[in-house]
């Protein structure tokens, strides 16, 4: 059984890749992957990546773009100007990649945006644990809208 670290962790990358709530199923099948060892937090992340909604979301975004997106779900806000230039080089010299760019991100958050993507989180897993069966991925979406 997956631990609520597991869980979160799991809920973070949706909120912060998808810009939603995890459906219940999907939560369940990655957290369980984690929980089993035949996963990783980071090799979950991939799999958000390779999925045809990021592909869609993301489609041809410049990594200028990108990195405002991501911003915009994981603070609710585009990047600041330093930061943006630095995930932007980040992204050009190779050192992050798209399914490496979250974790790294919220690894350097200072305290008050660490609160924000807590807030989003338990906003997310509150949703999505409430749903159930009834999920909505425009309600998903929705919950996490001034959070």
């Amino acid at each position: 059984m997956a631990t609520q670290a597991q869980i979160t962790a799991v809920q973070q990358l949706y909120v912060s890749y998808l810009g939603r709530a995890a459906d219940s199923a999907g939560l369940a099948f990655w957290s369980n992957a984690i929980s089993t060892g035949t996963a990783t937090v980071a090799s979950v992340a991939t799999g958000l990546t390779l999925a045809n909604e990021y592909k869609t979301a993301y489609a041809g975004l410049t990594n200028d773009a990108l990195v405002d997106k991501v911003y915009t779900n994981v603070l609710g806000r585009p990047a600041d100007a330093a930061g943006k230039a630095f995930w932007v080089a980040s992204f050009a010299n190779g050192s992050v990649k798209a399914d490496t760019f979250v974790s790294s991100l919220i690894s350097s958050l200072g305290t008050q945006d660490q609160q924000t993507i807590n807030n989003k989180t338990f906003v997310a897993q509150t949703y999505t644990d409430t749903a159930g069966t009834q999920y909505s991925a425009a309600a998903g979406t929705a919950v996490l809208i001034g959070v």
